[in-house]
């Protein structure tokens, strides 16, 4: 009879321990994936954070005076409003200015055409 109570003491130490081993994993595992929700949750909140503040600047005055200004060219009453002009060299009509300042005649439309399908140039002014 002692050799019987040895084998089923046995069995459930055995049994015990593999319980034990495979809750403790468990909980290792959720614990471990808990610390990564808890990372994203913060990261989640950083960038609500972030958006909370993108929207308190675009939703105020200033922003949108800002974008009328700088966008929809608006003035405020008694500013003028001045546009830069670009280049000091007057424009060739029919002429373009290529790489280091060669002049190109501008090529018609029917060059370009005839260029993209067969490969050819030939000059219609």
């Amino acid at each position: 009879m002692s050799k019987f109570k040895f084998i089923v003491l046995s069995g459930l130490l055995i049994l015990a321990t593999y319980n034990i081993t495979k809750t403790t994993l468990e909980i290792y595992g959720s614990s471990k994936r808990l610390d990564e929700l808890k990372s994203d949750l913060e990261a989640k909140r950083k960038e609500n954070d972030e958006l909370k503040k993108e929207y308190t600047y675009k939703s105020s005055d200033q922003f949108v005076e800002e974008e009328a200004r700088n966008k929809l060219n608006f003035v405020k009453p008694g500013e003028k409003l001045l546009i830069p002009v670009s280049g000091s060299e007057p424009e060739v009509k029919g002429e373009l200015k290529g790489e280091a300042g060669v002049v190109q005649k501008e090529e018609s439309n029917l060059n370009r055409w005839l260029k993209l399908f067969f490969d050819k140039q030939i000059f219609f002014d």
